[in-house]
């Protein structure tokens, strides 16, 4: 993952992380978790909140395991109970397999996709479920934001991704795409969230919401 750098701050039109957004997030992927084994890549994120999404996904999971590099988020979340362990998700090697390996808001933060990708496929069982949430490119916020004199963008992203540019990523890595899904999102103050509702009525999901979902099922090698 880059280096995060701290002399800059993300800017306040970037997504703000509600509780009903961490709603809307489990909502999307709660059923790709329920009963199975799970690896969390960049499970820490969020993880002084009570309703952190590492959590909720434990608490329906047959069994959940978290990676990531903030080792003072780790910390925090072990002495919570949870199993989550200090671990670079490009080069990982955990030594066991999972049904899903999940990351959320993750994969626009790397520098080596290829690494996350063939870590994410070395955990996974065959036909196992990689289950990855991204800022959505075509989202018409980010249009609208465009407009301004700066690009509205988090300090620590690389890229933007779409529902095309990551199956053909995911393609090359193994990965076939078997569902593309677009998560809702809260809009902050009553008079935005008023007109940005009116606008996305009349829109298609893809370009309404924010937040991309996409489920991927690992091909054997042998395949």
């Amino acid at each position: 993952m880059t280096t995060p750098n701290t002399t800059k701050k993300p800017h306040p039109l970037q997504p703000s992380w509600t509780a009903s957004t961490y709603d809307d997030r489990f909502n999307a992927i709660e059923g790709w978790m329920r009963g199975k084994r799970v690896l969390d890549v960049g499970a820490a994120s969020g993880h002084k909140r009570e309703d952190w999404l590492h959590a909720r996904i434990a608490s329906v999971a047959a069994r959940a395991v978290g990676i990531d590099i903030d080792e003072t988020g780790v910390a925090a979340a072990r002495s919570r109970g949870y199993d989550v362990r200090v671990a670079d998700a490009s080069k990982v090697d955990l030594g066991e397999r999972f049904d899903v390996v999940f990351a959320g808001e993750l994969i626009e933060h790397l520098s080596n996709f290829d690494g996350f990708l063939e870590s994410a496929y070395r955990h996974l069982e065959d036909n196992g479920h990689l289950v990855l949430t991204t800022p959505n490119a075509f989202c018409v916020s980010n249009f609208v934001y465009r407009f301004g004199f700066s690009v509205k963008v988090h300090h620590e992203h690389t890229c933007w991704f779409c529902e095309d540019t990551l199956a053909t990523l995911l393609a090359r890595r193994g990965f076939e795409v078997d569902h593309v899904d677009y998560v809702p999102h809260s809009t902050p103050g009553a008079v935005r969230r008023a007109l940005a509702g009116s606008v996305r009525r009349l829109l298609p999901k893809r370009l309404a919401w924010r937040t991309l979902l996409v489920t991927a099922t690992k091909r054997p090698a042998h395949s």
